[in-house]
C-alpha cells in the first residue's frame, strides 16, 4: 500500500511539473517580437535628475511630445510638441519621427523622418533629453529593470501643461555629443581584470563593490570585504575607497575619497589589478568627426579695416624771422 501511494505521489508530482513547465514555456515563448492582446507594453522613462519611471502603453496610437495634446508628454523644450508617433501595426509597434527639430535616435542611430521603424523589446529611443526604453510584459512574466520588477517602479505621470516657451530649443552639437558619450559610457564601460581578460564587469548605473569575496572579488593580504565601490554620477563612473586599512590605487596614486574613472584607468587593490575601459563607438566617432570638420571649415568673415582719414600734414608758414645766436 505504501509503495502504491509512493508511486501515485511521484506520478502526480511529475504531471504537475510537466503542467507548470508547459505554462512557463508558453509564457517565455510569447515574450518575443510579436505583440498579443494578452501583453502589456511599457516605456521606461529616464531623465537626468529623476528616478526611472514606468509608463504603461494603453493606446494603439500614441503621440509623444511636449504639447498638451500628446498622450505621452515630455515637458522639456528639447522635445517638439508632436515629436514622435507610436503606432500598433497588427502584432508589433512602430515609431515614426514626425519631423521633430532635434530628431530621434533608436539604439543610437538617427531615425529617418516620416518613416516607420519597428520596435523590439529593450530598444531605446532618445527623444530630446529623455530616454525611452521599450519593454513587454507577457502573462505572469514580469520584466525586470535594473534589479527591480517593473511593477515596483514609480509610474510616470506627465505634466498637464507644456512649458511656456513657444519654440523648441535646438540641442547644439556639443550637447548631443556629451549626451551620446554619457549614454555610451553608461551602457558599455567595463572593468577588466588584468591577467584574465575573460573576467569583466559592466557597472552601468549600479553601485558595484570591490573587496574580498564581494561582487568584484579582490585577492591579497588583509583586503577588506568592502574595499572600494564604483558608482555612476549621471555622467561618469567614479571609484571611492571605503576601507582605511586597504589601499586603493588609481594609476599608481593612492586615493582617499572618490576619483572619476577615465578610459584606460588602472585600479590596484591588494594583488588584483583592473582596467577601466570604454569600448569605441562608431556613432561617437562620427559625431566627433562632424564636430572637427565643422571647426575646420568655419571661417571668420573679414572686412577691410576702415581707418579714419588722417588730417593733412600741418604746413608751417614762414614768418621771415631769424633767431640770432649770441655768444
Amino acid at each position: 500500500m505504501n509503495a502504491l501511494f509512493t508511486v501515485s505521489g511521484i506520478l502526480l508530482l511529475t504531471g504537475a511539473w510537466d503542467f507548470f513547465s508547459h505554462l512557463d514555456a508558453q509564457v517565455v515563448s510569447c515574450a518575443g517580437d510579436r505583440i498579443s492582446d494578452m501583453q502589456t507594453c511599457f516605456f521606461i522613462v529616464q531623465q537626468r535628475g529623476y528616478q526611472d519611471r514606468a509608463y504603461a502603453i494603453e493606446d494603439d496610437d500614441l503621440i509623444i511630445g511636449r504639447g498638451n495634446n500628446a498622450q505621452l508628454r515630455l515637458p522639456n523644450v528639447s522635445v517638439s510638441r508632436r515629436h514622435l508617433q507610436l503606432a500598433r501595426q497588427r502584432d508589433r509597434y512602430v515609431v515614426v519621427d514626425l519631423g521633430s527639430n532635434n530628431g530621434v535616435t533608436l539604439n543610437g542611430k538617427p531615425l529617418q523622418k516620416g518613416r516607420p521603424h519597428p520596435l523590439q523589446p529593450k530598444d531605446s529611443l532618445q527623444v530630446g533629453i529623455f530616454k525611452l526604453t521599450f519593454l513587454i510584459q507577457s502573462g505572469r512574466s514580469v520584466p525586470v529593470w535594473k534589479g527591480q520588477f517593473i511593477n515596483q517602479l514609480a509610474r510616470y505621470r506627465p505634466t498637464t501643461t507644456e512649458p511656456q516657451t513657444a519654440a523648441t530649443f535646438g540641442l547644439d552639437k556639443g550637447t548631443l555629443l556629451r549626451m551620446a558619450e554619457s549614454e555610451h559610457r553608461l551602457e558599455s564601460a567595463r572593468l577588466v581584470q588584468l591577467g584574465d581578460a575573460a573576467r569583466t564587469w559592466t557597472p552601468g548605473d549600479r553601485e558595484v563593490l570591490l573587496g574580498r569575496n564581494n561582487q568584484i572579488p579582490v585577492i591579497g593580504l588583509l583586503v577588506a570585504a568592502k574595499a572600494a565601490r564604483v558608482y555612476w554620477d549621471d555622467r561618469h563612473h567614479l571609484i571611492e575607497a571605503l576601507s582605511w586599512w586597504t589601499t586603493v590605487k588609481v594609476n599608481g596614486d593612492a586615493i582617499s575619497g572618490s576619483v572619476p574613472l577615465r578610459s584606460g584607468s588602472r585600479i590596484r587593490i591588494g594583488r588584483s589589478v583592473f582596467r577601466y575601459e570604454e569600448p569605441p563607438s562608431e556613432r561617437l566617432e562620427a559625431l566627433k568627426g562632424r564636430q572637427t570638420a565643422r571647426r575646420e571649415t568655419v571661417q571668420i568673415p573679414t572686412s577691410p579695416i576702415r581707418r579714419p582719414a588722417s588730417p593733412p600734414p600741418e604746413v608751417l608758414e614762414d614768418d621771415d624771422t631769424t633767431e640770432e645766436i649770441t655768444t
